[in-house]
């Protein structure tokens, strides 16, 4: 991805995905615990907030 976290300031953007067919896979807490750590460490590379 070419994202410089400039080209975001000041606007909200709504990501969205759907787990629903993935969700036995998400009871794990290694998964679960890997997903968090990728939304925070691509959080941290862009600069941008996260709210949910």
């Amino acid at each position: 991805m070419n994202l410089r976290g400039d080209q975001f300031s000041h606007n909200i953007y709504f990501i969205t995905f759907n787990i629903y067919q993935k969700f036995p896979l998400f009871k794990q807490n290694l998964v679960k615990n890997l997903f968090i750590q990728v939304l925070i460490e691509t959080r941290n590379k862009y600069g941008y907030s996260l709210y949910g």
